[in-house]
């Protein structure tokens, strides 16, 4: 379940809003997330405005391990909350925080049309995060 803090209203009218999923570690910067296919949190941001009325200027990866540096990572529009500890390339001016959002909604409506017409196929040897199967007691596949 995400954390979602809530701003005042801004200029579209409604409340600005910024989403941390937490993570036990590793907390993918923006730029790798449709190459890890790490969605999540920009289909948060998505759904923020047509599922709560709030106008989603930030999503970011909040890492819980001791190995980071604590900041989280992820995608904030340029100038949202100024005092947030951030990495600099996670902020985004307005037009390349929206292309980054329209890539993760390309992203998930063609995993979406490959489900349907069945062409996604299962990966065990490649679902989990460092390879292998994620879920070997339950896969349907026999090389799991």
């Amino acid at each position: 379940m995400p954390w979602i803090d809530v701003g005042e209203v801004g200029e579209s009218g409604l409340r600005e809003a910024i989403v941390y999923d937490y993570k036990g570690k590793g907390a993918p910067p923006q730029a790798r997330w449709l190459e890890d296919a790490r969605l999540q949190v920009g289909l948060y941001l998505l759904a923020l405005p047509h599922l709560l009325e709030l106008n989603a200027v930030g999503g970011l990866y909040q890492p819980l391990g001791r190995d980071d540096d604590g900041r989280p990572r992820g995608l904030l529009r340029d100038g949202a909350d100024p005092g947030l500890a951030s990495v600099g390339t996670d902020r985004l001016d307005p037009e390349e925080f929206d292309t980054r959002l329209d890539e993760v909604l390309d992203a998930a409506l063609e995993a979406v049309r490959g489900i349907r017409s069945g062409a996604l196929v299962p990966a065990p040897d490649a679902c989990a995060w460092g390879g292998g199967c994620a879920h070997p007691t339950i896969c349907r596949c026999d090389s799991s």
